[in-house]
């Protein structure tokens, strides 16, 4: 009985951690320009994962591949794990059309004339294996 309730509640929270995640894209964040520069979550995000738990670590690592999740994925985990840490900075290319971004040495664009982000895979895979790293030393990932 015990068990069988226990996997209940595994399984809510599983399902509850997923669907929040499902909602993660390039919309969760916002870069704020009052007075310095800044990004933040969606804090209906933040309250609904909550933090420090396996499930939820474990799931977001394994969603961290996804482009359109990835920045939001990098702030949440540097929040979990790096608190303390939070650089951000942004730059416009020479023409104005390109706005770079790098929190935490993810760096990513916004094309204002296609008006979306742009991820290189090859920082997405960079990040990824800097929090494996990271996640280990807290938790073993199942991938």
């Amino acid at each position: 009985m015990f068990f069988s309730l226990c996997f209940s509640q595994t399984k809510n929270k599983e399902n509850l951690i997923d669907g929040q995640i499902n909602k993660i894209d390039w919309t969760s964040f916002q870069v704020s320009t009052n007075y310095f520069v800044q990004i933040a979550l969606n804090d209906s995000l933040i309250n609904k994962l909550g933090y420090n738990d396996s499930i939820l670590i474990c799931k977001l690592f394994n969603h961290l591949s996804i482009n359109s999740k990835t920045v939001t994925i990098h702030v949440l985990l540097t929040h979990i794990f790096e608190p303390q840490n939070g650089s951000f900075s942004c730059s416009y290319n020479a023409e104005g059309s390109i706005i770079n971004y790098c929190y935490n040495n993810l760096k990513w664009r916004y094309d204002l004339k296609a008006k979306r982000y742009v991820i290189n895979k090859n920082e997405i895979r960079s990040i990824r294996s800097y929090w494996k790293k990271v996640i280990n030393n807290n938790f073993k990932i199942e991938h």
